[in-house]
């Protein structure tokens, strides 16, 4: 199996924190999100894993068996774009892709990578709980994410309420080769994407491609940082518990 890690976005909501360094260079517990991240996965057995970088990627150190991949474009491309920087060269092995702007107890990703369905999504059922503490409603940044039974049959839409999301997508997931392979020809035939496309956009044209995308519930043991309050809160948190991670 193979780690991608998603790192080419700018930040610009963390201001001057993210001005002179990539997003996931800020550090928590003197470690930084990419540190944590790269600990997790090879925690977990994954020792080849690739960066997509973009903002910055200069400040990015080198690891051994990670290779760095540089999203020239990043300035006016997404996620998709990004991804598919990588997918091409991808030698017949299953993926997991996290983006580099979360941190997540070390049993999320283990059960993640245990779980019996190829296609499967991260996502956090106890969602509202966290938004009121991040932001004090649970009705800012939000969209849409409808299960049926444990699959996703809808995911991605802006929405103005939480009433009917299921659930919280959180960022991490893995996917079989053989949907690798349909990511890249649903891409080079640019079925309803583009190079400003979200990972969500892929997994709603997935799902409308008949592919079956099985989400993986938890109930909290995650944290994003889009924010400085976002930041300061998942240092506290971190600091509480970080031998979960």
């Amino acid at each position: 199996m193979i780690a991608i890690i998603l790192a080419a976005g700018m930040g610009s909501r963390l201001e001057s924190l993210t001005k002179d360094i990539p997003k996931c260079l800020l550090k928590i517990d003197n470690k930084s999100l990419l540190d944590i991240q790269i600990n997790s996965f090879r925690k977990q057995g994954i020792n080849e894993i690739f960066i997509v970088t973009g903002h910055c990627s200069d400040k990015i150190k080198t690891f051994p068996n990670v290779t760095k991949i540089v999203n020239k474009e990043y300035r006016n491309t997404n996620m998709v774009y990004s991804l598919m920087k990588v997918l091409p060269i991808i030698q017949q092995k299953d993926i997991i892709i996290s983006y580099s702007d979360i941190i997540f107890e070390r049993t999320v990703l283990k059960n993640l990578i245990n779980d019996p369905n190829k296609n499967t999504i991260v996502v956090d059922k106890n969602w509202k709980s966290y938004w009121i503490e991040r932001y004090g409603t649970s009705n800012y940044d939000i969209e849409s994410l409808k299960l049926e039974d444990n699959t996703i049959t809808e995911i991605g839409q802006t929405c103005s309420s939480d009433v009917g999301i299921d659930a919280r997508y959180v960022g991490l997931m893995k996917f079989s080769y053989s949907t690798v392979k349909k990511m890249i020809h649903i891409w080079e035939n640019k079925n309803n994407l583009s190079s400003n496309s979200y990972m969500t956009d892929m997994i709603q044209c997935l799902i409308n491609n008949s592919i079956t995308i099985f989400s993986h519930d938890i109930q909290g043991k995650w944290y994003e940082i889009d924010t400085q309050k976002d930041y300061m809160l998942a240092k506290s948190k971190y600091v509480i518990s970080k031998e979960k991670y």
